[in-house]
């Protein structure tokens, strides 16, 4: 008799965990507006190093990003609990990029969503019938963040972006981007740059910016890391970080927007498909809202399975996004901290709430 309620309790597992299409809106976050709150409505990406937020703005576009290994703190040499400069530490803010567009007129259809099932977010709306779509994701592969603007009429994109250290650098523009590096109080070494490929139009540096008119489309990569090693003996530091960004980001430019997008999802895909949940159907109406419209209703009781799917997906995402092979485990917020003092120093805790993240 157990053996019998054994199986059948697998065989009800195998049927609740089978395939279920990804059609519309299953696998999306989408909203109808930018965000305004970094941890409530941004959307992130990941490649499981590096993670960014993107608040999906119209006239300017905010991306906040993160890397693993930026930790404040040194050996902790009093052996008192801290997160200064010499105990603990925490994990710290990057940088921030701003992106400022010119002039526009009154935007229609704006949509920005992040599909979990490739990792690939997108922004898109239309201002004097031209349609502006704005994709990014994170490549695991190839270990860098790309981010594509286009516009469905040619000659017309143009604005600057410009790229901040949360530590302190000073960033500068030159002939292919903008970069800074900086020191730690811990002589931990940190660098970022931001390279680009610009299709029509022109692109001038000034100062610590980069300005682009009349472009029919521009593409940016972005690096970031640190001098972090994992050896004790080393002192957990090693080479310098700038000399693998400028490598790393010579390939993706190298290979170009569609083969890294394409290499991207054949990489996720793997992962993303790996496990799939099937509760139910979410009438047709009801999906077709936006996540904040869908997550007001279900707190009034009305019945959302396919929202149950879609957060049991996200979870996994994020985690997939926040760590994948070669890298250190995800801390408490994951990948992505917009602050030098976040909560609970966004560390390592000897307790379950890690562990319980890497269950899914």
């Amino acid at each position: 008799m157990k053996k019998f309620k054994a199986l059948t309790f697998v065989l009800l597992f195998l049927s609740i965990i089978s395939a279920k299409a990804d059609t519309g809106n299953k696998n999306k976050l989408w909203y109808q507006k930018p965000a305004e709150k970094w941890e409530r409505e941004a959307l992130p990406i990941g490649n499981g190093r590096m993670g960014a937020m993107f608040y999906g703005g119209v006239k300017t576009e905010r991306i906040q990003f993160n890397e693993q290994s930026l930790w404040s703190g040194d050996n902790n040499w009093d052996g008192e609990y801290e997160t200064g400069d010499h105990g603990f530490g925490s994990y710290r803010n990057f940088g921030e990029l701003i992106i400022d567009f010119d002039q526009m007129g009154e935007t229609k259809s704006y949509r920005r969503e992040l599909n979990v099932s490739t990792g690939v977010h997108t922004t898109t709306f239309e201002v004097n019938g031209v349609t502006y779509t704005r994709e990014a994701f994170a490549s695991y592969p190839d270990q860098v963040i790309v981010f594509r603007y286009t516009t469905s009429k040619k000659g017309i994109l143009s604005g600057k972006v410009s790229m901040s250290s949360a530590q302190g650098a000073v960033s500068t523009a030159s002939k292919d981007g903008l970069s800074f590096v900086g020191e730690m109080p811990n002589q931990l070494k940190y660098a970022a740059k931001l390279k680009f490929v610009q299709d029509g139009g022109v692109v001038d540096m000034d100062g610590s910016t980069i300005s682009f008119k009349n472009c029919n489309s521009i593409t940016f990569y972005l690096d970031a890391r640190t001098n972090y090693k994992a050896s004790y003996n080393l002192g957990w530091r090693g080479d310098e970080p700038m000399p693998r960004i400028e490598k790393e980001l010579a390939a993706a430019k190298q290979l170009g927007y569609v083969k890294l997008l394409n290499r991207h999802l054949k990489d996720i895909s793997k992962l993303t498909t790996a496990a799939t949940i099937n509760i139910g159907d979410t009438d047709e109406v009801q999906l077709s809202l936006p996540i904040d419209a869908r997550l007001k209703k279900y707190a009034t009781g009305i019945k959302d399975p396919d929202l149950e799917e879609l957060l049991f997906q996200y979870g996994r995402y994020l985690l997939i996004s926040s760590s994948r092979p070669g890298g250190l485990p995800a801390n408490l917020q994951g990948l992505w901290n917009n602050s030098n003092k976040p909560a609970w120093a966004s560390d390592y805790h000897n307790n379950i709430n890690i562990q319980m993240n890497y269950w899914a």
